[in-house]
């Protein structure tokens, strides 16, 4: 986001959507989306894990996304790399959004089902 803010593409992406382009991503493509975008850092651990080890008030990093989604914040890998810990500590911090976790591994497992 850092290298989007602030620049003619942000302002392109936000054109494109207000008339009605479809704006996907996937990962932090997904994650961005938001107005409130989780950084993944913990704010009270100096270690990044792929997951919050527990649920502590006041422990999220989060930063402004694009602004595309409003009410809502998106967590990816949410599955895979466990982030129950962290989707929860944003609701806790927001609890006004809508927390969805999303995972690519979901949909490939849909491939297998007999």
């Amino acid at each position: 986001m850092s290298i989007v803010a602030h620049t003619a593409l942000f302002d392109a992406i936000h054109a494109a959507y207000q008339q009605g382009a479809c704006i996907a991503g996937t990962s932090a493509g997904a994650a961005i989306m938001s107005e409130t975008m989780i950084t993944g850092n913990q704010l009270k651990d100096s270690v990044y894990r792929a997951t919050f080890n527990r649920l502590e008030h006041q422990n999220l990093e989060t930063a402004k996304g694009l602004g595309l989604i409003k009410s809502a914040i998106i967590d990816q890998h949410f599955v895979k790399r466990s982030r129950y810990n962290r989707l929860f500590t944003a609701l806790a911090e927001f609890p006004d959004k809508t927390c969805i976790g999303i995972d690519e591994e979901l949909l490939s497992s849909f491939d297998r089902i007999p």
